[in-house]
């Protein structure tokens, strides 16, 4: 999480592509805290990944992988480090932060990243990144000189 958080502060798309290069390998290599490498945890990350803009839902990941929603919780936390939800809400936001970054307006991503309104999109946003996805669009936007 501290080298997501970091990339996503990082302006520079080539020092970007290093740390998401980082992140990537450290996830395909991790030896977890129990010592077994669960295939079923990667195989339900890259259903996440691949899923991230539809509408996930635990009962959903679960009935899809064969696990309790119990089972599941705990096992992806002792994994991962960090909850089903908050790993969603996490890429949900980079990937957000991204559009943003590109110039896509602040209103036309958030169905585009699998939030579901505009209201809860916003105030994630702004919990995880400190400013409103428009002050980050604005900062895309407008000239160097009024910035």
């Amino acid at each position: 999480m501290y080298l997501l958080e970091k990339m996503c502060k990082i302006k520079d798309k080539t020092k970007k592509s290093v740390y998401l290069s980082v992140i990537i390998n450290e996830l395909s290599t991790a030896k977890f805290s129990d010592g077994i490498y669960s295939e079923n945890t990667a195989e339900i990350i890259e259903y996440i990944n691949e899923h991230i803009t539809e509408n996930l839902k635990l009962d959903n990941i679960c009935e899809r992988f064969f696990i309790s929603k119990t089972h599941l919780i705990r096992k992806f936390k002792s994994l991962t480090g960090t909850t089903v939800w908050d790993y969603i809400l996490a890429k949900r936001l980079v990937m957000a932060r991204v559009l943003l970054q590109s110039g896509e307006r602040p209103y036309d991503i958030f169905l585009k990243c699998g939030f579901n309104d505009y209201c809860s999109f916003f105030k994630a946003y702004k919990a995880k990144f400190g400013v409103s996805p428009k002050q980050d669009y604005n900062k895309k936007t407008l000239p160097k000189d009024k910035v």
